[in-house]
């Protein structure tokens, strides 16, 4: 067996050990204790009312998660789950980890999502900024607006969803600018 294929199982072991492991643990609702290294989520004191702090939300975590995706693709999403669970509401944690372990157990196979969700690309561009928030009942809707070669796309990429949760916020979906939404699009493979 030459090196990179025995690389390549090693790579897609370990990641299985890690969603699976991730799978068993409580949901984000019922843990005492928030992921660290994820400013807002660690804070849960403050208040979740204002669409102001929800776009603060959605920019901490497109701050710390955008450079990892432009990086390492879809493996930032696997690792995003891992990492920093509580920042996603349960419905849309439990269908992002199914969809990574299928994934993983596809062998070389596409199967899942086959392109970078938060991003709403293939080909991510260099940057990505938060823009204007508005309420849908008691979830706030927070539009994501690519940076292409210096240049912000005039629409948005897509709107991340985000619903109060403990104190905080927990990004619940992403609707893309087509009309699809990235649950929808989960549930639906």
């Amino acid at each position: 067996m030459n090196h990179s294929l025995m690389s390549e199982r090693i790579t897609h072991t370990a990641l299985f050990s890690l969603l699976l492991l991730a799978a068993c643990q409580p949901p984000p609702d019922a843990r005492r204790t928030p992921s660290t290294g994820f400013t807002t989520a660690a804070t849960p004191r403050r208040a979740a009312s204002s669409d102001s702090s929800a776009v603060a939300f959605v920019r901490q975590f497109y701050a710390t998660y955008a450079p990892r995706a432009i990086a390492q693709g879809l493996s930032a999403t696997d690792s995003v789950i891992v990492r920093q669970p509580t920042a996603f509401a349960p419905e849309l944690l439990t269908a992002l980890r199914q969809d990574a372990v299928d994934r993983a157990a596809a062998k070389g196979e596409i199967v899942g999502l086959d392109f970078e969700p938060f991003l709403a690309s293939q080909d991510p561009c260099e940057r990505y900024e938060v823009g204007e928030a508005h309420r849908a009942g008691s979830s706030v809707r927070v539009s994501v607006y690519a940076v292409c070669q210096g240049k912000r796309t005039p629409q948005p990429v897509a709107v991340a969803e985000v619903t109060p949760a403990a104190g905080t916020w927990q990004l619940a979906n992403i609707r893309y600018p087509d009309g699809g939404d990235l649950l929808t699009i989960l549930r639906s493979q």
